[in-house]
Parts: structure tokens; sequence; C-alpha cells
């Protein structure tokens, strides 16, 4: 619980001093040894008070206990410990930590009194609320009192920890968004074949040799024979993401901008693929370029939220020529996921851009960020007259494609389908 400020502790240390100062004075001008004994003796008091504030506070330690990883708007626990190890007990002890994800970054906690060896713990929730990053616990800064009142010391604990913050993933449910993934995954021409998957293929006899707990009874009931289920084999597909952090490309400010709805997406699309199989792989550019290579599997997934945690729109490389660039990486017969943060593109160079893929039978699909209602930063590129419309380009060509609206949109859009349904 944090403690109340004391405003008499000023004025009472102003009076004591100002006490001393003035029998002081009066001991020599007058020569009297009991003023000057008085005198002597505030002086000391003063001297201990201030001797036992300094001693209890070098003997504090504080460690914390804090996970390593949050996602947006997650609330986190920190639990700190404190411990006295001096000789003196602590007195009005305060503690203020310190969390840049939170909107109201520092936090204090107070201890009435803590005598030598004794610990505490005191634990307290943050929220997420600035969105992903990387962001700092600490440092911390302790506070004591003398048993008088009188003098107040601090000193900061150089206790840091880095929090990485993962961006939370946008709703695909809400954007509609599954089925053409799922079809661009597997790709239109694909043709499903037996395996080991889960989804049921068909029926078939039964064959010499193979285990009786395949067979399906109700069916071989029913047929008059015994067969046995054919399950689908798993479609796999390497996936790439490539994302537009060029800086010229932001718009919009915070949470809402442009950048920040493409990489909520981009976290929800590499969550959809490797839940159901696929490896998945991340290209972008901030300013240092970014390639992490398609794996599968639930490490993979951490990489990808890891990634897309620290990335910023600081890059100076336009998104057309990432593309060409990470597109020479992409391996045939892949699957690449376009993140435009613009609602315009140079028709030309997406149009020959696709023509090389094709060639390689690399499908695609586009999702779009509309950007025309979002505020246009100083540092912001011009738009082209020869640029035309995204989903105009991807229409002509054939290419799948989504419009997607900021994410502030997105989440009022599903709230409300919440409400009425």
């Amino acid at each position: 619980m944090t403690q109340e400020p004391d405003p008499g502790r000023p004025w009472r240390l102003g009076l004591v001093l100002a006490t001393t100062i003035f029998t002081a004075a009066l001991g020599v001008l007058f020569r009297n040894p009991q003023l000057t004994a008085l005198a002597e003796a505030l002086g000391c008091s003063l001297g201990l008070a201030w001797l036992w504030a300094r001693v209890s506070l070098a003997g504090l330690e504080v460690t914390r206990r804090a996970p390593a990883q949050a996602s947006e708007d997650e609330w986190i626990r920190v639990t700190l410990a404190l411990r006295q190890r001096g000789p003196l007990p602590a007195l009005r002890v305060e503690l203020l930590d310190r969390f840049v994800a939170d909107v109201l970054f520092e936090r204090a906690d107070a201890v009435g009194r803590l005598a030598r060896g004794q610990e505490v713990e005191l634990t307290f929730e943050r929220p997420c609320a600035r969105g992903r990053g990387l962001f700092t616990l600490g440092p911390v800064e302790l506070t004591v009192q003398d048993p008088f009142g009188l003098f107040r010391l601090s000193r900061s604990v150089p206790l840091e920890e880095e929090v990485v913050v993962y961006p939370r993933p946008l709703s695909l449910q809400t954007l509609g968004l599954q089925s053409e993934l799922e079809r661009a995954f597997r790709g239109e021409g694909a043709q499903p074949r037996a395996g080991q998957g889960t989804q049921l293929l068909g029926l078939r006899e039964l064959r010499s040799g193979e285990r009786a707990s395949r067979i399906h009874w109700r069916a071989s009931a029913r047929l008059d024979r015994l067969v046995v289920m054919e399950l689908e084999a798993p479609s796999r597909s390497e996936v790439v993401i490539f994302l537009d952090l060029e800086r010229a490309s932001l718009r919009g400010v915070g949470r809402g901008s442009n950048v920040e709805t493409a990489i909520r997406l981009a976290a929800a699309v590499s969550h959809f693929a490797l839940e159901r199989g696929h490896s998945c792989g991340l290209v972008g550019d901030d300013g240092a370029p970014r390639w992490l290579p398609p794996k599968g599997g639930a490490r993979q997934r951490f990489q990808v939220l890891d990634t897309l945690a620290r990335l910023q729109p600081q890059g100076e490389v336009d998104f057309q020529t990432l593309l060409r660039r990470g597109g020479a990486r992409v391996a045939a017969g892949a699957c690449v996921v376009l993140l435009f943060n613009r609602y315009e593109v140079d028709a030309d160079a997406l149009t020959e851009l696709w023509a090389s893929w094709t060639r390689r039978g690399v499908r695609a699909l586009v999702l779009v960020v509309d950007d025309r209602r979002l505020l246009a930063h100083e540092w912001a590129g011009e738009r082209k007259e020869r640029e035309e419309p995204v989903s105009a380009v991807c229409w002509r060509l054939g290419i799948p494609f989504l419009e997607v609206e900021r994410a502030q949109d997105l989440e009022q859009g599903a709230a409300r389908e919440e409400v009425s349904a």
C-alpha cells in the first residue's frame, strides 16, 4: 500500500535545525555551557538520525520475479522481494518500480518497518497497455526515514529486466479470412490424398496385413464387408509473410497505425499456418534485413512473435524492392502472404514480380491495409501518378486479396457481433 506523503517532515526538520542553531548561538553569545551542551546534543541527535537512515537504507536488498514475455493488453504479475541485511531496522520503507509498457509506468508500495533479517514480498499486476515491443522493468527506487521522521533518504537499485510484449493477433474469423488462407496454403489445384491426417477422405476394403483397429465396424456391417477409414494426408505448405516496414509508408499513430495493423495481421496468419502444420517464415526490413526462414512447430511460433514484437517502421527499402529481393529466396511452390500498408501500388512492378513467381509455381494472397483515412507523417512518401489501387491490380492479375481496415475498427466490429449474438 502506498504511503501518503508527510507534509510536516520538512517543517519538523527545519524547526529542529533552527532550534539547534539558535541554541548554539545563545550558548556562544552568553558563554552558557548548558545551552552549548544542549545544542551539541541536538546536533548529535540529528547526525545519529541521518546515520540511522543511511545505514538502514544501505542494508536493503531487493529482487524481482516477472515474466520475460507477455502479450498486448495482458496483465503481468510482478513480485518484489525486499530484505533487510543491515544491522538496523528500516523504517517507513517506500519502494518505487517502473514499467514502461504500462500507461502509469510507476508503481509505489510501502512497508512500515523491516527488521534485521526480515523479508517481505510485494506483488502487483501491471498491464501491457502501450502495445507490442521491448520494454524495461526497473530500476527500483528505495526510500527510508529515520526514527524521528526528519530525514528521507533514497537510492536507486539498478535492477532492470526486459519484457518482450508480443503483438495480439487480429481475429481471422472477424475478417472472414480463414477460408482464403486455407485455399492459398493448399493451392487451388491440389487434390486430397490418403495419409495420416484427421479429415476423413473415404472408405475402402480391408487389405491383407492391415490392423483390425482401422476397421470401421458400423460401415462394414452396413456394406456386408470389412472396410477401413481412409484419412486425408495433411497438405503442408511453405508460407512466407512479407511486411512493409518502410518509414515512408507509415500512416497513423500508435496502435492504430497501418504498420501496427499489418503486424497484428502477420501474427494471426503465422499462428493460423503453424497451427495447421505448415511451415512459416517472415521477411521485412526495418533498417536491417529481417529473414526468418520458414519452419514449423510451436518454437517457430514464438520466434515469429518475438521478431514481430521487435520490428519498427524505420526501414529505407520500399516494399516493391523488398518483394523482389526476398522473393528470390522463396522456394518454388511456396505460398507468400503480402501485407501492403498502402492502398495503392506501382502496378508495373507488381505485375512483373507476379509473372516471375507464377513461372516458379509460387502462390500468393494479398492483404491490403486501407491507409486513406490515416494521418500521414512528415516523412511519408507522396503518392505517384502511375500507382493504382492494390485491389484493382490483384483483380486484373487474378491474385486473391482482401482489404483490411484499421485494427481499432475491426475490434469494434467484432464487439458489435458479440453483442448482437
